[in-house]
Order: structure tokens, then C-alpha cells, then sequence
């Protein structure tokens, strides 16, 4: 099968993590896979790449108005890519990383008219005016406008553009009523039919996991490889960005101050975060990209702090399961069921107090049961090849519910 991959990211970021594993798991069944992305990443990778580049003229601060004449090029370099590669299925992902770049969901519309279409849900993004994440906020069920209350958070968007680009997003679906969502977790699934995807078929299909790569190390010799010691508690935080408000690293912080022994915390990410409790021997790591760095890492850790205060189906999670690192997070989003049948402990309350209690919890189990049981659910949750072949019947079921269409109209 010939897929076409559209994301605004190749490799790097979440959703473009994803991505790239869901391509890697398409290439690996032997179908040939185009990734068409706005900012590419070097290396060698099993699919192809075309990258949709705006001129520099054509782009536009995050809170000024998109530009209209880059909206209608990229739709038309997208246009020409679809001619030529022919595509029998396309795989939407992350599109607002480059919405300054004229980026937009008519460029969904766009793949949609030639193959069928599954768009891959890493958030809120396509059922809100402009938010990934509500913080609550419920206007997108009525339709949000000018009195959006954060429309300077990433992705930012000018208020007065803001419902004009939710009603372009609700009259994709009524153009495609075979478009289909994937959403990674059974949280955003249950959310999205809620909105604009109510009416439209949106399976939840988590996201595949190379679990040869990320695989658990013995604690002690991955300890020795980072230059730890090999006995005392190691916790571990990790994300793009620590210092993001909604990974919650505040809570984090706080958190610490509830424990009742000394650590050493490992910090994984970009961002900052400062540590002033001395019983934390707090150790950065900057921004690790290696994965055999990283499996080092999650497999050293006795327990991963989760403390996002909104997510989907984090990747960091589901590695550090992978690793046989049990995790200690809140009960948002997809990640209260990553953390269920004893992955690791769900916090009662969004406080720092209950994240640590948590902790704690995780910290009293046996490890090695722990270890095993963590291993156990992402092989289970989050095989690479298994998540891509039901991605891939979800290509052929929604080609057939198009020549269904087809046929339904032709008779009629």
C-alpha cells in the first residue's frame, strides 16, 4: 500500500515521535510510506520525505493573521505531491506546529478528495478553535470565538480568526463523512465523539513502541553506564520540556517535599527546572535523543514522575514501561489508563501531596514483580508492528466505506 504521511514535525516532538514509529511500523510490513512534512529532520530513515517550505515572507508571527497566500501554497505544493505519489491512503497527524507557516485542516480536505483519510488525533486541536488542550474549557462543544481566555498559549491564534478556523475545521468531516479519527487513547476518543468527530467512526488505537529498542536493563548495570551509584531511590522526570507548564514540573518540585528519604533525580528533557531541596540530588541530562540513551535512563529509575496536568497518551510513559519502570502520575487524559492493572499508581488529587503519596506507593512495591508487570502491559498495549497493522486495516476499512459511498450514490 502506498501511504502518505502529512505532519508539520518528521522525528521531532510527540506527535511527530508517533509519527515516525507509526511510518517505521508501515515500512517494516512492507508498505511504502511518504512522510510530506514542514520541518524535516537529517538521518536516514525507511520512508521518503517531501518538505512543504514557505518562503520566509510568507510567515507569520504565532499572533498575527496566517497569511491567505500561504495558505493557498501550501495547499497547492500538497496538491502536487498527491499527484504525484498517488497515494492509496493517507495518515494525518500534528498539523498546528505550522499553522504560521499556512498551514491549516483545509490541507486535510485536500488529501482527502484523492484517498482515504485517517487522522491521527495526538490532541484537542482538531475539534477546538485553536487550543491542543482545553484546561477545562468547554467552549468548543458550542463554538469558540473572540473570548477565548488563552489564545496567546501555543498554538497561539488572533481571537477574531479563531472561530472562523473552527467552522473550517467542522466542515471537513460534513464534505468527508469516510474520514476517520484515530485517537491514541480511549480518553480522547470518548472526547472527540463529544465535538466535531461526533457522527464520524473514531477508533482508539494507541501508539506502537519499537519494544527491541526500548526493553528493560538489568537496574544495576544501567546505573553504572549513566555513573550512578547503584543502591539508593533514582526518580526521573522527563519530557520535551520540563519547564512547560502543563507537564505540571511545578507539581513536581512541590512534590518533593513530601518524600520521606533522599533521592537523586534524574532530569530528561529541555527546559529547566531548579531543585532546592536537599535531599534531592538532582541530576540534568539536557535533551536525550539516543534511544539506547534513553532506555539507559528509564531502565536506572525506580519509578517516572508523570506530573502533566493535561495529556493524551504520553511517549515517555509508555517507554518507561517498555523499560520495566513503573510510573506515578495524575488521573488526566489517557495517562490514568497507561497507569491502570498496575502500571504504576494514579495520584487521588491534582496536588503535590498526592503525587508523592504516589510515589511512595510505587516505591513499596516489589521491584521486580513491578518491573515484570510493566513489561508485560506494553507488550500487550504498545507492540510497534501489532499497532501498525491495525493502523493499516484502518486504512483498508475506511477505503471501503468510500466505495460504499460510491456505490450507495451511483444507485441512486
Amino acid at each position: 500500500m502506498r501511504v502518505l504521511m502529512l505532519s508539520d514535525g518528521e522525528t521531532r516532538g510527540g506527535a511527530s515521535t508517533a509519527a515516525a514509529r507509526a511510518a517505521l511500523g508501515l515500512c517494516r510490513l512492507g508498505h511504502e510510506v511518504l512522510r510530506v512534512v514542514r520541518f524535516p529532520d537529517p538521518g536516514s530513515h525507511p520512508w521518503r520525505t517531501e518538505v512543504l517550505e514557505t518562503p520566509a515572507a510568507l510567515v507569520t508571527d504565532w499572533e498575527a493573521p496566517f497569511r491567505p497566500e500561504a495558505k493557498a501554497l501550501v495547499r497547492d505544493m500538497l496538491t502536487a505531491v498527491l499527484r504525484r505519489f498517488r497515494p492509496q491512503a493517507v495518515s494525518v497527524h500534528n498539523l498546528h506546529g505550522a499553522t504560521r507557516h499556512g498551514w491549516s485542516v483545509d490541507l486535510v480536505a485536500t488529501c482527502a478528495e484523492v484517498a482515504p483519510t485517517v487522522w491521527t488525533l495526538h490532541d484537542l486541536w482538531s475539534c477546538t478553535g485553536r487550543c491542543a488542550y482545553t484546561d477545562g474549557c468547554e467552549r468548543h462543544l458550542t463554538g469558540c470565538g473572540e473570548d477565548c481566555p488563552s489564545w496567546r498559549v501555543y498554538p497561539a491564534c488572533p481571537p477574531g480568526e479563531i472561530a472562523a478556523r473552527q467552522r473550517e475545521k467542522r466542515g471537513v468531516p460534513a464534505r468527508f463523512p469516510d474520514l476517520t479519527a484515530a485517537a491514541p487513547s480511549a480518553w480522547l476518543a470518548r472526547t472527540a465523539r463529544k465535538g466535531l468527530w461526533a457522527g464520524h467512526r473514531v477508533e482508539a488505537l494507541a501508539n506502537g513502541l519499537d519494544l527491541d529498542v526500548f526493553r528493560p536493563v538489568e537496574r544495576g548495570e544501567a546505573r553504572r553506564a549513566l555513573g550512578l551509584e547503584p543502591g539508593g531511590r533514582v526518580l526521573l522526570a522527563a519530557s520535551l520540556l520540563l519547564d512547560d507548564p502543563r507537564k505540571g514540573g511545578d507539581l513536581l518540585l512541590r512534590a518533593l517535599d513530601f518524600l520521606d528519604e533522599p533521592v537523586t533525580l534524574l532530569l530528561m528533557g529541555g527546559g529547566s527546572l531548579t531543585v532546592a531541596n536537599p535531599k534531592v540530588a538532582a541530576r540534568p541530562l539536557g535533551l536525550v535523543t539516543d534511544d539506547a540513551v534513553k532506555t539507559l535512563v528509564f531502565s536506572a529509575a525506580d519509578v517516572l514522575l508523570h506530573p502533566a496536568r493535561e495529556d493524551n497518551l504520553p511517549n515517555t510513559v509508555a517507554e518507561a514501561l517498555a523499560c520495566g519502570t513503573p510510573v506515578a502520575g495524575f488521573a488526566v487524559g489517557g495517562v490514568t489508563e497507561m497507569l491502570a492493572e498496575g502500571a504504576g499508581s494514579v495520584a487521588g488529587a491534582l496536588t503535590p501531596e498526592a503525587l508523592a503519596l504516589a510515589v511512595r506507593e510505587v516505591l513499596a512495591r516489589d521491584p521486580a514483580e513491578a518491573r515484570e508487570r510493566c513489561r508485560f502491559l506494553a507488550e500487550r498495549r504498545y507492540d510497534l508492528l501489532g499497532q501498525a497493522r491495525a493502523l493499516a486495516r484502518l486504512f483498508e476499512e475506511t477505503a471501503e466505506a468510500r466505495a460504499d459511498q460510491a456505490r450507495r450514490a451511483a444507485r441512486q
